[in-house]
C-alpha cells in the first residue's frame, strides 16, 4: 500500500490494516536468521509499531468516551438542580419575611434580584453584536 492509500483510510479501518500489518511481521522477526532481517524487519521495530497501534487506538476512542462521561455528568445535574431548587424556594418563603420596612424591602429585593440568573438561556439568543466599522481609507 502506498502512503497516501494509508492516509485516506477510515479511523477503524486504518487501525485494523495496522494491527494485521502488525500480525503478518511479527512471525518475520523470529527465528535464528529471521527473514525480515534483510528488510530491517526487527523485533523492536515491531514492538514500536504495537506501541504506536496501541496509542493510536487510545486517541480514535477518546471523543466517544469523553462524550459519554458528558452525558453522565449532564444527567446527575438535573436531580442536584432540582435539590437546590427546593432549598432555595425554603429560602424564598423565609426571606419574605423581612419586608415591610424600607431596609427590609431593599433586602428582599435585593436577594430577588440576586436569585435571577443573569445572562441569555439556551432559548433565548442575544443578537449578534454589530461587525466593527470599515477602516478609514488614508
Amino acid at each position: 500500500m502506498s502512503l497516501s492509500d494509508w492516509t485516506r483510510m477510515q479511523e477503524a479501518a486504518l487501525l485494523n490494516r495496522a494491527k494485521a500489518l502488525r500480525d503478518e511481521l511479527a512471525p518475520q522477526t523470529q527465528g535464528v536468521n529471521p527473514p525480515g532481517t534483510p528488510y530491517g524487519i526487527t523485533a523492536a521495530k515491531v514492538t514500536a509499531l504495537t506501541g504506536l497501534i496501541d496509542a493510536y487506538e487510545a486517541v480514535i476512542g477518546a471523543p466517544t468516551a469523553a462524550r459519554s462521561a458528558r452525558k453522565a455528568k449532564t444527567a446527575d445535574l438535573r436531580p442536584r438542580f432540582a435539590e437546590v431548587d427546593v432549598v432555595l424556594a425554603g429560602m424564598d418563603d423565609l426571606v419574605l419575611q423581612f419586608g415591610g420596612t424600607d431596609d427590609g424591602d431593599l433586602f428582599v429585593d435585593g436577594y430577588f434580584n440576586a436569585r435571577r440568573i443573569g445572562g441569555a438561556s439556551a432559548e433565548e439568543e442575544e443578537p449578534a453584536p454589530p461587525p466593527p466599522p470599515p477602516p478609514p481609507n488614508p
